[in-house]
């Protein structure tokens, strides 16, 4: 069992605050699982390439272990070498530990373990030597559970290529780097063989989505006081600016190149804040299984993305939203709000947001024009000081335990066994989406 597995980081400034928002994962390998043949197609260093297949397990001390990436995939370092394996649940037990954990962030981990409850997952008929089916997942036609096809995986390949080397160019890492195709002939879904995707990151870090981020600055700052709004709103303002930036870098790159993503993928939790030099981040879009090379779809896709409004400055709207209405003596609903921030983030139809705030359209309009300078080319490099000073600011941000409680305790109120729809739309992610259509038509 190669260092690999043993998660190893040191010196890294950002990796202490990447780690609190994941899960560490007990594995298993080719050890426990001597009865799966694993064939690789790419380049991967032997001690990994000694370890496959490797799996999440319900297994606790295995000796072997790894932190989640998403849902369905897994991050591993020696502290030198940093991998990502997507695809690498195959008994439901890496989607289910990630859902139950107060760590995640992600808000489809948690519908995709409601749904995979209600699968027959039976892996026991490998070592039977039979075919194991995988079955699809319940709400998506002819997805199966976990794992990928051929066609995704030459999509994800073509595409990370493709960014890649467009970074590269620049001068900036590649963001992630498609390494090898793991394929198992006896995994299948409806008689087709299935496969793992290793990709080599820059860092381990750099797999830091943006949703988690997201998610976990909206919890602190929902308890935020005015004074703290204050200090934090214009560091805030700037970050997520120069995010956007990369953004627009990003998408030139993919329409340029004709890659057209499906627009349900189109989510914060698919772009990762990525280390582009030893100092700095920039962000990249990821999970390109379902990128497909079509001019006409890219630029629909293009289209869309320009007019879907400044995604990214979400939070910042709202911060600025609720000053605004403290400076008007909004009186807000203290049993159903917990600040004046959680109010204007939850402020929904048919209720009117008829209010006007100091420089809210100007830094619209800066953000757009950062978004267009990306597109042309032109990106600033974030120092990664400067992150790690805007996470200590929101870190000071004490998060109400009591009140959390009681909005759990409500949220399950509303919840039956089968309605993860309702389960969903209590997270946040379903609020921004319903922000961002209410104020951005």
């Amino acid at each position: 069992m190669g260092d690999l597995l043993q998660i190893q980081q040191e010196g890294s400034p950002l990796y202490e605050f990447f780690k609190a928002q994941r899960v560490e994962i007990p594995l298993v390998t080719w050890e426990d699982h001597p009865f799966i043949e694993a064939k690789i197609d790419g380049d991967l260093p032997a001690d990994l390439k000694e370890d496959l297949p490797i799996f999440a397990t319900y297994r606790q001390f295995t000796g072997a272990n790894a932190l989640n990436s998403g849902g369905r995939g897994i991050v591993i370092s020696d502290g030198e070498r940093h991998y990502r394996i997507k695809a690498a649940d195959l008994e439901g037990a890496l989607t289910n530990q990630v859902a139950r954990s107060d760590n995640n962030r992600v808000a489809d981990v948690r519908l995709a373990a409601k749904h995979i409850s209600k699968l027959f997952l039976l892996p026991e008929t490998l070592e039977l030597g039979g075919v194991y089916e995988l079955p699809r997942y319940p709400h998506l036609d002819l997805k199966p559970f976990s794992f990928f096809g051929q066609e995704a995986v030459d999509n994800e390949r073509h595409a990370s290529q493709v960014i890649g080397d467009a970074f590269e160019k620049k001068g900036f890492f590649r963001p992630y780097t498609f390494v090898a195709d793991v394929s198992y002939p006896k995994i299948q879904f409806q008689g087709e063989q299935m496969h793992s995707l290793v990709f080599e990151l820059p860092t381990i870090e750099s797999d830091l989505r943006f949703a988690e981020l997201f998610n976990w600055a909206f919890l602190h700052l929902k308890y935020s006081s005015p004074a703290q709004i204050d200090e934090i709103k214009d560091p805030l303002a700037k970050f997520l600016t120069d995010i956007t930036g990369w953004h627009g870098l990003v998408s030139k790159i993919m329409a340029a190149n004709n890659l057209a993503p499906e627009w349900s993928s189109h989510q914060n939790q698919n772009f990762v804040l990525c280390a582009v030099d030893e100092e700095n981040l920039g962000l990249s879009r990821v999970d390109h299984t379902s990128t497909v090379v079509d001019k006409s779809k890219a630029l629909q896709h293009l289209h869309k993305v320009k007019s879907n409004g400044n995604e990214f400055l979400l939070l910042y709207d709202v911060l600025v939203q609720s000053q605004q209405l403290a400076k008007n003596n909004h009186k807000y609903d203290s049993q159903r709000y917990s600040s004046m921030f959680d109010a204007a983030y939850k402020w929904q139809n048919p209720e009117p947001f008829n209010i006007q705030i100091d420089g809210f359209f100007e830094t619209q309009k800066e953000v757009q024009r950062v978004f267009t300078e990306g597109f042309h080319g032109k990106v600033r490099p974030i120092p990664v000081s400067e992150v790690l000073d805007l996470v200590s600011m929101i870190s000071k941000i004490e998060i109400d335990q009591k009140w959390e409680t009681k909005r759990q305790e409500k949220a399950k109120q509303f919840m039956t066994k089968d309605s993860g729809l309702r389960d969903f739309m209590l997270d946040t992610m379903t609020l921004q989406s319903r922000m961002m259509k209410s104020r951005f038509p």
